[in-house]
């Protein structure tokens, strides 16, 4: 009777070992289907925030390329008004010219032989061309400044619009704004 005793309590530790390895290997089944559902949400989710930042940075760099091409519109339009402001100081210098060799040469034959009237005339012959060189270079002076006021305004847009950097206002900005 021991032998079969003794069958019975390692059938019945066989049955409780096989009983426990299937509950141990039904708990692991459950934890790996729990963790294999927390890994795929968990990549739907990382997914989905990888497409929400794409999506971001694709209309970040549409704005960028329409800021950039509105601000090279704008540079184009500052550039024909600057080169039209430059033709019409041309024309009005072209202008004082055409009046002071049109005063010289009437000075110069209206003086006669008077040497004192030459010397007037020669005087204020001097004086006009004076003028129309300080003339000419105030204009070149004011063609560069419009450059540099448009170079400035241009490298302010896009610092703002398309690098989107913050704006900082001070007296010097102030100053450099167009009139």
């Amino acid at each position: 009777m021991t032998w079969i005793r003794l069958a019975l309590i390692a059938a019945v530790l066989a049955a409780l070992a096989a009983g426990a390895a299937a509950v141990r290997s039904h708990l692991i089944g459950v934890g790996e289907a729990r963790t294999q559902a927390q890994c795929d949400k968990q990549k739907a989710i990382d997914q989905a925030e990888t497409l929400r930042l794409e999506r971001e940075r694709s209309a970040d760099q549409l704005i960028k390329f329409r800021n950039a091409e509105r601000i090279s519109d704008e540079q184009a339009k500052r550039e024909a008004l600057r080169e039209r402001r430059i033709r019409a100081g041309d024309a009005v210098a072209d202008q004082l010219r055409s009046a002071i060799d049109t005063l010289n040469r009437r000075d110069v034959s209206a003086a006669g032989s008077d040497p004192g009237s030459v010397a007037l005339a020669e005087g204020a012959a001097t004086a006009r061309e004076l003028f129309g060189s300080c003339n000419q270079a105030f204009l070149g002076l004011a063609a560069e400044a419009d450059r540099l006021r448009d170079q400035v305004a241009g490298l302010q847009d896009d610092a703002m619009f398309v690098c989107r950097a913050p704006k900082q206002t001070n007296k010097t900005e102030r100053a450099l704004e167009p009139l």
